[in-house]
């Protein structure tokens, strides 16, 4: 009698563990169908998540794999990719979400730049593909929308950005240009489902655009750092030293 007594809290148990099993494949499921729905409408842009692992009593998800799609004219097949990313919640059932802290590892960026040489002012003829990305953002439904907020992020945390700037100067100036640059980490605190692209834009957009005057300079194209200068509203980079003005020749006083 007390091998049967034992055997029924075993099932009990077994019957619960495949419970909790099949709940998080289905939770799996449900994360990877919630971060590209939340992506897309966030950026107007299509977004692939390969896997996703959810731990339900840790409050924590992990997201394997994520692509977001470039946008239509530029020449990259994607504009971010992102190898791993952790997300840590105060609890993943309770709405609005409340997250304590998204750690991002290894993101590639693509920053694609073109020159329209059809554009009536020289502010619309620099063309880049993560501006218009931040455009895209703000005239999003989810940014025009009054309801309230269902995603609160305490911290977000990229390490590893590897930046690869294309560059694809105006017709019959030169051929296409890359460079590749990287920045260790950025951290960005109190985000909020609408004020993410703002924010990223934000912390992104002077080192890009520095990148990419300097990737000018360095390629022997000045006649467009006023182009850049004017769209972006920033200088070139100053040289590593000042330059001094030339001397006069010296000219001995004449005698008397």
């Amino acid at each position: 009698m007390a091998k049967k007594y034992l055997i029924v809290p075993g099932i009990l148990i077994l019957t619960l563990g495949g419970v909790a099993f099949g709940l998080d494949k289905l939770a799996d499921q449900k994360a990877e169908q919630e971060i590209e729905q939340k992506l897309s409408l966030g950026m107007g842009l299509g977004t692939d998540c390969t896997k996703a692992n959810v731990n339900l009593f840790q409050n924590n998800v992990q997201f394997k794999d994520i692509k977001v799609d470039n946008i239509d004219g530029f020449a990259s097949p994607y504009i971010f990719r992102i190898t791993n990313m952790e997300v840590q919640a105060k609890s993943l059932i309770k709405k609005p979400l409340e997250i304590e802290k998204i750690v991002i590892e290894d993101v590639a960026v693509n920053v694609d730049v073109q020159f329209d040489n059809n554009a009536t002012t020289p502010e619309s003829m620099i063309v880049i593909n993560l501006k218009q990305l931040s455009e895209k953002g703000k005239n999003s439904p989810s940014q025009n929308s009054d309801q309230p907020e269902d995603l609160n992020i305490n911290q977000m945390q990229f390490n590893n950005i590897k930046f690869t700037v294309n560059l694809q100067p105006p017709d019959g100036i030169n051929s296409p240009i890359t460079k590749e640059f990287k920045v260790d980490q950025i951290t960005l605190e109190q985000v909020t489902g609408k004020n993410l692209p703002d924010k990223l834009s934000s912390a992104l957009q002077e080192k890009i655009l520095i990148e990419i005057t300097g990737l000018i300079n360095e390629q022997n194209l000045p006649q467009l750092n006023s182009i850049i200068e004017k769209s972006n509203k920033i200088k070139p980079p100053s040289p590593p030293f000042p330059i001094s003005p030339p001397k006069k020749p010296y000219l001995p006083s004449p005698g008397i």
